[in-house]
């Protein structure tokens, strides 16, 4: 692919973070990753991904910051906590998040990275384990602002399948439904 890729960054680096980034990688990207476990950055290193020392430098490094983490309390973490991805946000980015957390912790986190910082937030869970991502197959449900979907398309689609569901949460939703 074309070097005119945009350059990702990604938070959380576990399993699925790992079949991400190997895929991001593949199709052309500059990927800069942040883990809290040094071990999950030196096995992403190894397979192109650029090491950061924090979210915040992720942040500064990427045109679209994936998150991939287990909780809401990680998630928020991630963002606003101390060298959190708000520290190197602007407007003009936007945060892909594949966590699967409540549709209103996305709306409310969503709501406090725009406020604090003109970066935007599109929900983005998927259906397909790690495998289904490093082939570029993955469900993927979108929430957000129809704008800041069509801008992080391009990226998502070659993950996978991306979906439009709504507005800010409505991927979160989905989510709950496809998990029931």
């Amino acid at each position: 692919m074309a070097q005119s890729a945009p350059d990702v960054g990604f938070v959380g680096l576990g399993l699925m973070g790992q079949a991400f980034t190997k895929r991001l990688v593949a199709t052309g990207h500059r990927v800069t990753g942040y883990d809290l476990v040094a071990d999950k950055v030196a096995r992403a290193k190894a397979h192109g991904v650029h090491p950061a020392g924090s979210p915040a430098e992720v942040a500064r490094a990427s045109c679209f910051v994936h998150v991939c983490v287990m909780t809401k309390d990680d998630l928020t973490a991630a963002v606003f906590g101390r060298d959190g991805i708000a520290e190197g946000a602007a407007a003009g980015k936007v945060l892909i998040d594949h966590s699967t957390t409540e549709a209103a912790t996305t709306r409310e986190l969503g709501a406090r990275l725009e406020g604090d910082t003109g970066m935007r937030w599109v929900d983005a869970p998927v259906s397909g384990g790690p495998p289904a991502a490093e082939a570029g197959t993955l469900a993927i449900m979108a929430g957000g602002d129809d704008a800041d979907v069509a801008a992080v398309r391009p990226v998502l689609a070659q993950l996978g399948t991306c979906t439009h569901m709504g507005a800010l949460g409505a991927g979160q939703v989905t989510k709950m439904v496809n998990q029931v």
